[in-house]
């Protein structure tokens, strides 16, 4: 799968291999329609509190693959971003090799 990784994000996605809650084997959903959703990283930090969970927008899904790739196949935010205002600063950071846009008061 040929892929400018400066402009796409590839999840590995295989439904057959989906785990619910509990952690019991189910079925993962059709993607079909989520072409323009977003694709969201997920960040855990500990606190005294608990666990305190943040989502970051990543990309913008456009593409499911199935088999032999089982991928889902993202547009990198920060692309999208520098094309609708290329000498808009935005906040970056990177974590987990993905470079993700975090909102200035976060």
């Amino acid at each position: 799968m040929a892929l400018d990784e400066r402009v796409h994000l590839a999840v590995k996605y295989d439904p057959a291999e989906m785990k619910g809650p509990d952690g019991e084997a189910m079925r993962g959903p059709s993607l079909r329609g989520m072409s323009g959703g977003g694709l969201f990283l997920v960040v855990g930090s500990e606190t005294q509190t608990g666990i305190e969970v943040t989502l970051l927008l990543a990309g913008i899904l456009t593409t499911c693959r199935g088999e032999p790739h089982n991928a889902l196949i993202a547009t990198r935010v920060d692309c999208l971003l520098d094309a609708i205002s290329p000498t808009r600063p935005e906040e970056r950071r990177t974590h987990s090799g993905m470079d993700v846009v975090r909102p200035a008061d976060a």
